[in-house]
This record gives C-alpha cells, sequence and structure tokens, in this order.
C-alpha cells in the first residue's frame, strides 16, 4: 500500500520522504522522479530510515514537510487477549 501511495504521489508531481525503519527494497532511488502525467513534472522521492516510535528521529525525517500519510504498522501485532481494552466506554 505505502509503495503505490509513494509512486501515485510522485506521479502527481509531489515531492515524497518515505520512512521505514529499514527503507531498502524494491522501489525508487532516492531522488529518481517516477512515471508522470505529461503535464506535470515528476515529484522526488527520498528514502530515510527512521523508527515512527521515536519523537526525535520523526522530528528530523518530517522537517520542511508539509503533509504526513502514516501508514506505519506494527510488523508483529500484539495477540488481541493482551491488547489493552477501554473501560470507560
Amino acid at each position: 500500500m505505502g509503495t503505490a501511495l509513494v509512486a501515485a504521489a510522485a506521479a502527481s508531481g509531489h515531492d515524497v520522504v518515505s520512512i521505514d525503519v529499514s527503507p531498502a527494497g524494491p522501489g525508487p532511488a532516492e531522488g529518481e522522479p517516477q512515471d508522470k502525467p505529461q503535464d506535470k513534472p515528476a515529484g522526488r522521492v527520498i528514502q530515510l530510515a527512521a523508527d515512527a516510535t521515536s519523537y526525535e528521529q520523526l522530528k528530523g525525517a518530517l522537517r520542511g514537510c508539509d503533509a504526513v500519510v502514516h501508514l506505519a504498522g506494527r510488523p508483529a501485532p500484539v495477540p488481541w487477549p493482551s491488547m489493552p481494552t477501554c473501560t470507560a466506554c
């Protein structure tokens, strides 16, 4: 999902900062323009390694960004029985 969103945003002319704890993998090289509509210049894609649970890492990685689309997930989710529940709901 994230790879498709990055490609679509860059193709629409947006510069994209893609953040992952391990950004190596299939996808565009840093700064490489994506396929684009003929009437718009392609945006740049910058891939950064950062931990989404670290405020300091995110603060540095997001410096200069105008918007955030959060698609980070937990690769090993907590089992349902041990998840906290809302007792006030």
